[in-house]
């Protein structure tokens, strides 16, 4: 079963050159953004899991997540603008900026330093709309033009160019979740000297038609960073491994000069079921408890499921091999098939027993068919452990249960003739 599950996270920059280094960890994708949860993820054992760095190396001024609320050196904005979380959280949980939309001629909108970006490259960043007709400051944009544009500009803000316009729709509620985008930087745009800027042109109320940005980044193809694994492998973004226990995997990054960047450590936690069974004669009993199910299987039926046999205790109604399919926190795993033979069965059945009532609120009578000299009996909780032993001799016993938890119990009577299975249900 392979794990789905993506995990993010940010690293503090260690470096020696004037560079932000920030990474996320994803599983089975490269995506360049995912949703941030916890750096560990548990997979079952046997799983082969595969680990993607995807890393960022950004100068000065090229990368910002508004943690700090305020903005890096030559960046502005206009429109009012908010750092914090007023409305839906960010994909990190973390403070963004949000647009509390003024009007006039300084409509609100968000721009960047200029700087060399010649070499090409991705403009990474977060984004969300508020929703229509939400209370103000988290309002949404209803009109085409009330769009957020991303633009680039080469003559210091001069002239904006749009790369891409992102227009409202209230019946899609399109952009109303944050999401990730990666948008190439246009070849016009390539220079020493570029700015970027997110604005929106139009908006008719103050404090309504609100949006927001998160961890912007300026991913250039002259930057790329070299990954080392703490493993040993080398230069290689993506490391896929079948740990068998718990496993910690270290993300190095280095720039193209071989100056170590930052590192961050993804944790695999190996979940393992234990498949242990005890066998009791006919009665079968799983060790590993508060599974999420039990299914008991006939191997040599070609491991066809037995109906209603799903607790952790399971009697087999007839000779032959039998196992149990255990799952447990989204993880499977099938026990060796264990043997049971019933010598003497027809005959065993001839002196079986009664137990009533059954379901009982406590008071059980044991009434045996054949038998008048003396007979063990046990009663087994459904994870295999005896709650009650006992000896009588006759043919019957009265049980006082009224002590035992509800749940679903195993008597055995062991006598001369044999051992003798049934279910009880006690239910108050």
């Amino acid at each position: 079963m392979r794990i789905l599950i993506i995990v993010a996270a940010l690293l503090i920059y260690t470096g020696s050159k004037a560079q932000n280094c920030s990474v996320n960890f994803s599983v089975d994708s490269t995506s360049f953004c995912q949703s941030y949860v916890s750096n560990s993820e548990t997979i079952c054992q046997g799983d082969t899991v595969c680990i993607t760095a995807n890393a960022t190396l950004s100068t000065v001024g090229q990368a910002f997540d508004f943690n700090t609320n305020t903005l890096p050196t030559g960046w502005f904005m206009s429109g009012t603008p908010n750092f914090g979380s007023p409305c839906t959280p960010s994909l990190s949980g973390t403070n963004y900026y949000w647009s509390s939309a003024a009007t006039g001629p300084s409509y609100p909108h968000i721009s960047t330093a200029s700087s060399d970006v010649s070499c090409g490259g991705t403009i990474n960043f977060e984004m969300i709309m508020g929703v229509q007709g939400q209370s103000a400051p988290c309002d949404g944009p209803d009109q085409a033009s009330e769009a957020i544009h991303l633009r680039y500009s080469i003559d210091a803000g001069a002239v904006w160019i749009d790369i891409e316009v992102y227009t409202p729709d209230i019946v899609t509620n399109a952009y109303t979740t944050w999401e990730c985008y990666s948008v190439p930087i246009p070849s016009a745009a390539m220079t020493t000297y570029t700015m970027f800027h997110w604005q929106q042109d139009l908006t008719p109320t103050a404090n309504f038609d609100n949006w927001g940005l998160d961890n912007i980044v300026i991913n250039l193809n002259c930057n790329q960073p070299v990954i080392q694994w703490s493993t040993g492998l080398q230069n290689a973004s993506t490391i896929c491994d079948n740990p068998t226990s718990n496993q910690s995997y270290i993300a190095y990054v280095y720039d193209d000069a071989a100056n170590f960047q930052c590192q961050d450590t993804f944790d695999v936690i190996v979940s393992s079921i234990d498949l242990t069974v005890i066998q009791n004669d006919s009665l079968l009993t799983a060790q590993y408890v508060n599974a999420d199910n039990y299914t008991w299987l006939d191997c040599d039926s070609n491991y066809q499921v037995i109906p209603s046999a799903n607790a952790p205790s399971f009697i087999a109604p007839q000779a032959g091999n039998y196992a149990v399919q255990i799952e447990s926190l989204g993880c499977i795993d099938t026990s060796a098939c264990f043997s049971v033979a019933f010598a003497e069965q027809q005959e065993l059945a001839l002196h079986d027993f009664e137990l009533y009532p059954n379901p009982s609120s406590g008071g059980v009578q044991i009434q045996l068919n054949d038998g008048s000299g003396s007979s063990e009996l046990f009663i087994y909780s459904s994870t295999g452990d005896i709650v009650l032993e006992t000896e009588f001799v006759g043919n019957q016993i009265m049980l006082n249960l009224a002590k035992v938890a509800n749940g679903i119990y195993v008597i055995k009577v062991r006598n001369d003739n044999g051992d003798i299975y049934k279910r009880l249900l006690l239910n108050r």
